[in-house]
């Protein structure tokens, strides 16, 4: 899955840790951050929320690929 970080209603963390509270510890889904607030805090509360990774926007063809074949 492809989850914006910055999303209205529900941010993109709250999603991700939805997501893996139905997986019941079992983690199948990747979840890939994206957004282009690249601090570090940020990045650390996405990965802490049940991200697999994080890419910054705008997305760079050659990082997209990349990051897919490491999650593969």
């Amino acid at each position: 899955i492809f989850l914006d970080i910055h999303i209205p209603k529900k941010d993109g963390m709250q999603v991700a840790q939805e997501i893996r509270a139905i997986e019941d510890g079992n983690k199948k889904t990747v979840i890939i951050g994206l957004s282009a607030d690249i601090r570090q805090d940020i990045i650390n509360k996405a990965l802490e929320a049940g991200m697999d990774t994080y890419i910054k926007k705008p997305i760079q063809q050659e990082e997209l690929f990349e990051t897919i074949n490491k999650m593969m």
